[in-house]
């Protein structure tokens, strides 16, 4: 065994993004596994590089571009901002460190110290709101409390403002639908499961759609 080394466990948690690898390197040290050079939705990978020579540790780096499932093509050159960055230090005297960075919407969190001579350290790439973080571009609808649905910034607003109006859309007189009937011209939203704020069939239609693609729509 080598007198210093660093084992990287990486699990990307999104649902959605696809990480390619486009830019690695050691300082100091050997690869004994080198990062893979990409890493699916869901899916755990693992390097690990060791010191070479009398009195010396191992030091690399990283870089993955976050690829979402309809967006194949990597910008050339990859903007540094824009990537996963993940770098270890396992010198022979001093302490381990680790530092990472990655764009919004995205986060990068560390499980354990990594400390040790022969350290292993386990990384988590997911979204910076938790499982339910959007893409770039869209928002959480929030017609309730737990409406993680993502959608567009004036669907949200759109929600909003029909919220703001439910009771001036309630049949007074209730009717078939008991006391949510929606006044003429309008119908439930039904946005989730007893949404019953009345709205246009055009935002009720809005509201399936934006439904249908939810799971495309997150990180």
């Amino acid at each position: 065994m080598a007198a210093r080394s660093t084992s990287v466990s990486f699990y990307n948690s999104t649902r959605s993004t696809t990480l390619t690898r486009v830019d690695w390197g050691l300082d100091h040290g050997d690869w004994d596994t080198e990062p893979p050079g990409q890493v699916g939705p869901q899916s755990s990978v693992s390097w690990e590089s060791e010191s070479s020579g009398f009195l010396t540790g191992t030091e690399g780096w990283v870089r993955y571009y976050p690829l979402p499932l309809d967006t194949p093509v990597i910008p050339s050159p990859v903007p540094d901002e824009e990537t996963i960055y993940i770098h270890w230090d396992n010198p022979y005297a001093g302490g381990n460190s680790y530092s990472f960075s990655a764009p919004a919407p995205y986060a990068v969190t560390q499980n354990g110290d990594g400390s040790g001579d022969n350290a292993e350290v386990g990384l988590v790439l997911g979204g910076a709101y938790g499982p339910d973080t959007c893409r770039s571009g869209y928002v959480w609808r929030g017609a309730n409390d737990s409406d993680h649905v993502c959608v567009s910034p004036e669907t949200r607003d759109q929600a909003a403002a029909d919220n703001s109006q439910a009771a001036a859309r309630v049949d007074p007189a209730g009717g078939p639908y008991g006391p949510d009937t929606c006044r003429q011209g309008y119908v439930w939203r039904e946005a989730f499961p007893g949404d019953h704020v009345c709205v246009t069939p055009e935002t009720r239609s809005q509201a399936q759609a934006d439904n249908a693609e939810a799971a495309r729509r997150v990180l």
